[in-house]
């Protein structure tokens, strides 16, 4: 079964199913000619916080392997290494700009940065180099600094709709190559409660069970088929 989760992953926000305000008002954020470059994507866990970072930055034109998916990971969230951050941050962004590109730092659960490392960044946060994007991700955006967060554009993700969860698990089972009853579908895209992770989960789960119920019944016929033989 094919990895359906990877090929339905958008890469542009007109394939993102659901928060269609945020794709609006990001919409215009991308195509404004002057970008204030620190974004905060702010929602539950499993929402799709990290896909709108990351769509943020392949819109603005940055190959996904140039760019940091996490500024640094969230293990290593520690003062020392944002403290190495910033201080290399300078030359990272000037090459980005001397190069007419685009260059983005991506924080998942950004809420987790220590208070003296969150107070560093106030300063590139309020003036990110020039074609620079700072991204920050949070699902507890009240734990961070109230300075850095006024200094973001915050985008507020969203649960789906029972319908976009539905779309949401059909795109998936076309991916996987598999059909699930629509009553399938729609129990999952119930006990989802419109979190996006959960429903891709489930639906996995129900994909595995449908591709070994599948493998089992290829079996059993192919038993029965040597048994008529034999006798």
């Amino acid at each position: 079964m094919a990895n359906f989760v990877e090929i339905i992953r958008p890469r542009s926000l007109k394939e993102i199913i659901g928060n269609e305000l945020i794709k609006i008002d990001l919409g215009s954020w991308l195509s404004a000619e002057d970008k204030h470059g620190t974004l905060l994507f702010r929602g539950g866990i499993g929402y799709g916080k990290s896909l709108f970072g990351e769509v943020t930055a392949n819109e603005l034109g940055i190959p996904i392997k140039s760019f940091f998916r996490q500024g640094i990971p969230v293990s290593r969230y520690t003062v020392e290494n944002f403290r190495d951050f910033v201080d290399c941050f300078g030359s990272r962004s000037g090459f980005a700009s001397k190069q007419g590109s685009w260059e983005a730092f991506l924080f998942d659960e950004a809420h987790y940065i220590p208070a003296p490392a969150q107070a560093m960044l106030l300063a590139i946060a309020e003036r990110p180099p020039q074609r620079t994007a700072i991204i920050f991700m949070s699902s507890e955006p009240d734990k961070l600094d109230p300075a850095l967060r006024s200094r973001c554009l915050e985008f507020e993700v969203t649960p789906l709709t029972r319908t976009e969860t539905i779309e949401l698990l059909e795109r998936g089972c076309v991916a996987a190559g598999v059909r699930l009853g629509d009553e399938v579908l729609r129990q999952i895209a119930k006990v989802s409660r419109g979190n996006p992770r959960n429903a891709l989960i489930k639906l996995g789960s129900a994909l595995n069970r449908a591709e070994a119920e599948r493998k089992n019944n290829i079996l059993m016929q192919q038993e029965i088929r040597h048994v008529q033989r034999t006798y």
